[in-house]
């Protein structure tokens, strides 16, 4: 039996809807008390050791979210550069200015929107909570603000780490400006033969091993550099393997490699650069083993979470504190720490959806157009 690996529209916002579960689970998870330090910038051997100890028995999902699910992130990269290189032809007929301005005006709107929601929930939080005095408020307040436009500066990763982090992952929409800048540069090469991506996937490694070891002060696991791996990934897709199809035993097989150098790659610093395009690889794998048995309901529910993927990016860094919170302070059994989680993702993405159609109402009515970040 072959399976095809075809990735359309459909499959692109399931994947997304997937891949902003994981991290909203992991954004939680991983703040909660006792979860093993995840080796996402950097790598922990202790996060690891523990990840992989007796104490994962006692809460297999939590530690799995916790320790894993900040590879979600790779499924936004691929497909962001699997879908802009089906569309390289277009990109390649526009200017370099026109194309960078367009997709800055894709994240800009919802990262306005998001910035007010987020300064007045932050507000909130450490007022109600907290009680804080008004000059922390109002730093509070401003620090969402100054956060969010230094994002927009795509340069955050590379400036002090005192400065407010901005919104939701705030390392991603740096790097997703930094993607859109290379772009343009990577699809002018032909990649016609496959050693070109062998060459390529080399010299990137090569690269971010020189980076970490001799110049770790350029933090490059949060810069476009740092992922060329899993870009390449989606541009390699695109062009050699797209609709082509595969036996389901070979599938399988790629998927368990995956899985076992996704876990090896956790437990050992020389191969820990490789997990981010391991995970990527045993994600897809996964999904096209699985895809025909996901039901239509599921399948809607992905949908409907990937096409709002932007807002909830930007908006779970603050809903997850206030569970953080119930959490910690009155989570008494499973049952309602179950509950607050379930909680935690239901308003995330009632308020994202929300949000999401106010700024369409009110751009709809001031006569600009409203776009999505994602959307190519």
């Amino acid at each position: 039996m072959d399976i095809k690996l075809n990735i359309e529209k459909k499959d692109t916002q399931i994947l997304k809807g997937i891949g902003i579960l994981m991290i909203m689970l992991h954004n939680l998870m991983h703040k909660l008390p006792n979860m093993p330090l995840e080796n996402e910038f950097k790598y922990h051997s202790s996060g690891g050791e523990l990840f992989f100890s007796s104490l994962f028995f006692k809460s297999p999902v939590s530690f799995s979210c916790s320790f894993l699910g900040h590879y979600g992130v790779q499924i936004f990269i691929f497909l962001s550069a699997y879908a802009f290189y089906l569309k390289k032809d277009e990109i390649m007929n526009m200017s370099y200015f026109s194309f960078i301005k367009k997709r800055y005006i894709r994240i800009f709107y919802p990262l306005i929107f998001s910035m007010i929601a987020v300064s007045f929930l932050e507000l909130l939080y450490k007022f109600i909570f907290f009680n804080y005095p008004f000059e922390t408020l109002l730093h509070t307040f401003i620090g969402v603000y100054v956060g969010g436009l230094l994002q927009l500066t795509s340069l955050h990763p590379f400036l002090p780490e005192g400065l407010p982090g901005g919104l939701g992952p705030w390392w991603f929409i740096s790097f997703i400006l930094q993607a859109y800048f290379i772009f343009p540069v990577l699809f002018r090469i032909k990649f016609n033969k496959v050693y070109q991506f062998v060459i390529s996937f080399v010299l990137s490694y090569m690269l971010i091993y020189l980076i970490n070891s001799y110049f770790p002060e350029i933090r490059i696991n949060y810069t476009v550099i740092g992922h060329l791996p899993e870009i390449l990934s989606g541009i390699y897709f695109a062009k050699h393997l797209r609709n082509k199809s595969i036996n389901v035993y070979r599938l399988l097989f790629v998927m368990f490699c995956g899985f076992l150098l996704l876990l090896l790659s956790n437990i050992n610093k020389s191969m820990w650069p490789f997990s981010f395009l391991v995970a990527t690889v045993f994600m897809l794998s996964l999904y096209f083993l699985s895809r025909s048995l996901i039901s239509v309901r599921i399948e809607k529910v992905f949908f409907f979470i990937g096409n709002i993927s932007i807002y909830v990016f930007l908006l779970n860094g603050i809903t997850r504190n206030y569970f953080i919170y119930f959490i910690e302070n009155y989570s008494k059994n499973v049952i309602t720490y179950w509950m607050y989680i379930i909680l935690h993702l239901l308003i995330t993405v009632s308020l994202s959806y929300l949000l999401m159609k106010l700024e369409r109402y009110i751009l709809e009515n001031i006569k600009i157009k409203r776009t999505h970040i994602y959307s190519t």
